[in-house]
């Protein structure tokens, strides 16, 4: 199923959820460079602010018939998020 960080949730009204992203979805890349643990994530979001738009590819679930791209736009964590 390849290399990536698996989706475990998307908050409702999230900019991951108007982007169309779900649990179960791998993430492989954040503007073009490949992601495989959640540091990777945090690491390819680092520096960037609300507002900015990113590139996520990625694939859904094992018989994902390739690599999906969609663009996110960042908004501010909600309050009480870990």
């Amino acid at each position: 199923f390849g290399s990536g960080v698996i989706i475990a949730d998307v908050i409702p009204g999230s900019p991951a959820e108007a982007a169309g992203l779900v649990p179960g979805d791998m993430i492989t890349a954040i503007d073009g460079k490949p992601v495989s643990t959640a540091d990777d994530v945090r690491t390819a979001l680092s520096g960037l602010h609300v507002g900015n738009q990113v590139s996520i590819q990625y694939t859904v679930g094992p018989a994902s018939p390739g690599t999906l791209t969609t663009q996110v736009t960042l908004a501010a964590e909600p309050a009480g998020y870990p």
